[in-house]
């Protein structure tokens, strides 16, 4: 599900419109472009799982969905922890840790201590508590290294303590089960015709797939008869000639 975003804004790319373009070249690539745009309409869960590989995470093929992303991962991220009270901060947009005041057990001050009473209060101490978008900032610091392979579910089975609620939605969003008992039955019947992990593909679409698998040999043998048929034809014509 990652690959539904970056790749449809390559191909969004690819359409732009160049100078030295002919004209049709320039009417067919507006028709595409604004077909692809559309009829390929993103949902939250592109958004998400698109963020959610860790080689995706900047936005770097399409810089103008990030802040849409973000937004989303960190929507998800506030539900899923159940914090009781979230405070924004206007300059930062960032939620606050709880603050706990730990009583200072010290003698009371001397008052005939004139310097004593100059001493610093003692202050509340912050304890140290991960918030959500803590965890979402931790994540877009992470860097990967470059020797480092694809494999995301390996990237968040190796990290799964350090984002764990990311983790949790990683899990959810990028093993979708099947829809219904239908679709469940079309997966065990379609073996390696989808290779992928379970996506949202609908029944139709699963139906056409074992049906090019089923009639494949059928379908061949068809398109070679008329092939032959054609040819016999072409001799008989240039023979009456």
């Amino acid at each position: 599900m990652h690959q539904v975003l970056p790749i449809r804004q390559l191909l969004i790319d690819q359409c732009e419109v160049k100078f030295e373009d002919s004209s049709e070249l320039k009417e067919l690539k507006f028709f595409l472009g604004e077909r692809i745009k559309s009829v390929w309409i993103l949902q939250d869960q592109h958004y998400i799982c698109t963020f959610l590989h860790p080689r995706l995470k900047r936005f770097d093929v399409a810089p103008h969905e990030k802040d849409i992303a973000f937004g989303l991962v960190k929507r998800e991220l506030l539900v899923r922890t159940s914090i009781s009270r979230i405070t924004t901060d206007t300059a930062s947009n960032a939620v606050t840790t709880n603050v706990s005041i730990i009583n200072d057990s010290t003698a009371p001050v001397d008052p005939n201590n004139l310097l004593a009473c100059c001493f610093d209060k003692p202050r509340p101490i912050i304890s140290s508590v991960t918030t959500p978008v803590k965890e979402l900032n931790d994540y877009m610091k992470f860097i990967i290294p470059d020797e480092e392979s694809d494999d995301i579910f390996l990237f968040w089975k190796n990290h799964e303590k350090l984002f764990q609620t990311l983790s949790e939605i990683v899990r959810d969003l990028y093993a979708i089960s099947a829809s219904n008992t239908i679709v469940e039955r079309l997966f065990l019947a379609s073996k390696n015709i989808v290779t992928d992990r379970r996506t949202s593909l609908g029944e139709e679409k699963f139906n056409k797939l074992l049906f090019l698998k089923r009639n494949l040999f059928t379908l061949k043998e068809i398109k070679k008869t008329k092939l032959n048929k054609n040819e016999e034809q072409s001799k008989q014509r240039l023979s009456t000639l």
